[in-house]
């Protein structure tokens, strides 16, 4: 399975591409804002919160998470803010 992560990923684009894409995708979506649970309950998507401008804490939160899933992320989408 693709894994696609995606920096403003609780935004109205964001959603709309991972309800709109037919292919099957593990989704982690990146954002500062609070996680929307009844959007994220699909096991298919990891929610993490945080800034994308600060790169060190950004890096340690996908260090960890490659550690716990073996990451490998296929593709990166920045919606804008």
């Amino acid at each position: 399975m693709k894994t696609v992560l995606i920096s403003g990923g609780l935004g109205a684009l964001s959603k709309n591409i991972v309800k709109t894409s037919k292919e099957k995708i593990r989704w982690i979506l990146v954002d500062i804002v609070t996680e929307d649970k009844s959007f994220t309950a699909d096991p298919n998507i990891t929610y993490v919160k945080a800034d994308i401008r600060d790169g060190l804490k950004l890096e340690d939160v996908l260090k960890n998470m490659n550690n716990e899933m073996d990451l490998v992320i296929d593709g990166i989408v920045n919606t804008p803010a």
